[in-house]
């Protein structure tokens, strides 16, 4: 009897093995069923235990059916001495006692023909691809073969896959199991034992639940992996190295995620990774980024700020939607192209800068970012999109440059409090721009219309600068000068910072020493020894200093710490870090102080205490 298949609820998700292998972006598969297979992990991966699957109908269904195969699992597996000969037993139950439901594939074969299903044969179509569907009424289309074998062997405790792909040109599913330390292929549907991985079929994914993981490995080279639901509460983790790519809603709706660390090799960001994670504070985004999908971040409410790196050269559409807490954002020169409403109702967003490499600007990019201030286009960008800035209520100035040549409908609509444009050309050059309706703000004879300043751009802001101050410091009973550069505030007040390794260095072989690295990012690891690295107690330069504000924030023991930092540059490019004491004794531990018989102490062996 022939069984064929359908590619109904095939695709599930995504990947992880131990050499990532090159790939491109809409290419022809590039690995043969083999070299995937190939791919599947080597160590053993984690039997997670099933008891998430969805089965039929209804709770009491779902428990009774789930009780059914677990004793059915156990009687298969009874008395068996090997794992393959558990896993055998298993594939010959579901391949002898499984009809193929000829009727659902009928129905499919009409959907592909582009007939419109009735509810009733829609319904019949989806079921027959799940395994308590298969289960409970002895049919099922080729997913629901594999879905139905690959759960009775997690029951087993066998490591199982889910191999999707093609079989006498149609699509199809069939499985792979881990046992007695090798990966065995076979299809129940077929009653196919210990296959080759090209027998007849091409590969086009594998997928396999590992650990908090559901793993994939894809036949265009693309590693990847996403949370499985029963872990959504996680907090921190740690991406598996060999992946290259986090798949649609890798980490969606973890609401309790609030860092996370993306491996130097992920090239894509897919469509809603971390959107409604509403704890997450920060992302590290490595130089390896080329793309970020739709909703990459959305509703991502904790988000305060993002550092885009210069790899990416495409925003997806409301990829930072709803970011309420992003105050904000460095939109680097590589990006070519921001897709429509992807910054839009950032509602802490103050100012951005449109880079002059873009080439592509969607609509309502910065809509309803309403605490938004200033927006500054530089020189390159050709057009200013429809609504890009409607409803930024705040906006009081803006900066275009003499390369716009048209301006969107209703791109400054509801912007009240536009006050000055800084034109880049002259009061010519601007007349002949195309501009379109609802932009009172820019229209001539608006009694809104904004001051304009011809030939010229925003005023330039007042350096920031950082003055020399040295400081005594007692550290555990001993006085140490302290090379420190300040801050002034509005009332002309001063804020000591310190060179992190300078304290690193002073502190090491106490109570409270630290090591410090840079991965992309400053790193601190508490009780561990300093290492120099020649910088330590000195600077080269001297007097008053622009400094530049750390927006990435700093890693202490791999987690994002909440301390304000600067940085100083030297004649050669060299950056020295500045911390403030008090910051840095909270985060790492060890208590700081002022009293008027010491001024400032540090105590290395007592907690940090705020009272002091």
């Amino acid at each position: 009897m022939k069984r064929t298949v359908i590619s109904l609820l095939l695709a599930l998700a995504l990947l992880v093995p131990l050499t990532a292998p090159a790939f491109a972006a809409n290419t022809e598969p590039t690995l043969t069923g083999a070299e995937m297979v190939a791919l599947l992990p080597s160590e053993r991966p984690e039997v997670i235990p099933p008891d998430s699957v969805s089965l039929p109908w209804n709770e009491e269904d779902e428990e009774r059916t789930f009780r059914e195969i677990v004793e059915l699992t156990q009687s298969l597996t009874a008395g068996k001495t090997t794992e393959t000969e558990k896993a055998r037993a298993v594939f010959e139950w579901v391949a002898k006692n499984i009809e193929y439901d000829h009727t659902a594939f009928e129905y499919w074969l009409m959907q592909r023909r582009g007939d419109r299903l009735t509810e009733e044969q829609d319904t019949r179509l989806t079921q027959s691809g799940g395994l308590g569907y298969a289960f409970y009424n002895r049919r099922a289309i080729c997913s629901g073969y594999a879905y139905l074998a690959n759960f009775m062997l997690r029951l087993a405790g066998l490591p199982s896959a889910y191999i999707a792909g093609e079989a006498s040109n149609l699509p199809h599913a069939w499985s792979a199991v881990c046992a007695d330390g090798r990966w065995i292929i076979f299809d129940a549907t077929w009653n196919l034992w210990d296959m080759a991985p090209d027998d007849r079929q091409i590969v086009e994914e594998i997928t396999w639940p590992d650990g908090i993981w559901r793993m994939g490995i894809y036949s265009t080279g693309q590693i990847s992996c996403f949370v499985q639901n029963q872990y959504k509460d996680i907090s921190g983790v740690t991406i598996p190295s060999s992946v290259n790519t986090l798949d649609d809603s890798a980490f969606a709706n973890c609401t309790k995620l609030t860092s996370v660390t993306i491996p130097s090799n992920v090239i894509y960001l897919k469509n809603g990774v971390f959107k409604g994670c509403t704890a997450l504070t920060s992302v590290d985004i490595p130089d390896s980024v080329t793309d970020m999908g739709t909703w990459t971040f959305w509703d991502c409410t904790a988000l305060t700020a993002v550092t885009i790196p210069d790899s990416v050269t495409k925003i997806g559409q409301y990829t930072f939607n709803g970011c309420t807490a992003l105050a904000h954002v460095d939109i680097p020169n590589s990006v070519t192209e921001i897709e429509t409403n992807a910054f839009k109702n950032c509602t802490a967003l103050t100012e951005v800068t449109i880079p002059g490499s873009m080439t592509k600007m969607g609509s309502s990019v910065f809509e309803n970012c309403t605490a938004l201030t200033k927006a500054v286009f530089r020189g390159g960008v050709t057009g200013i999109a429809s609504s890009s800035f409607r409803g930024c209520s705040n906006l009081t100035n803006v900066t275009i440059p003499e390369s716009v040549t048209s301006i969107g409908q209703a791109a400054f609509y509801n912007c009240p409090n536009v006050t000055d444009v800084y034109y880049g050309g002259s009061e010519e050059q601007w007349d002949a721009i195309e501009i379109k309706m609802f932009n009172s703000p820019l229209a001539r004879g608006s009694t809104t219309r904004a001051t304009f300043h011809y030939n010229s751009t925003t005023p330039e802001q007042p350096a920031k600068v950082a003055y020399p101050s040295t400081q005594k410091v007692d550290v555990d009973g001993k006085a140490v000068e302290f090379q420190c550069y300040a801050l002034k505030d509005q009332s002309g007040n001063d804020t000591n910072y310190i060179k992190l390794r300078d304290l690193a260095d002073i502190l090491n072989g106490s109570a409270a020493q630290f090591q410090v690295d840079w991965n992309g990012k400053v790193t601190i690891t508490t009780g561990q020894g300093y290492t120099k690295d020649g910088s330590e107690r000195s600077t080269p330069f001297s007097g008053r200093r622009v400094y530049k504000e750390v927006t990435d924030q700093t890693l202490v023991n791999g987690k994002a710490a909440d301390l304000a930092a600067f940085t100083l540059m030297d004649e050669n490019g060299g950056g020295y870090t500045y911390y403030q004491l008090r910051d840095l004794g909270k985060a790492l531990g060890f208590n700081v102080g002022w009293s008027a018989d010491k001024g400032i102490f540090v105590e290395t062996g007592k907690p940090y205490d705020p009272s002091n």
